[in-house]
């Protein structure tokens, strides 16, 4: 149970990571 949440979580800071990235490349969005 303690690897599946550290997995979550590494997966959402990815994700998030991801995002941060990604996200400044796109025209403005209203999200």
């Amino acid at each position: 149970m303690h690897k599946l949440l550290l997995t979550t979580l590494g997966l959402l800071f990815v994700g998030l990571a991801a995002i941060g990235i990604v996200l400044p490349g796109l025209p403005a969005t209203p999200f």
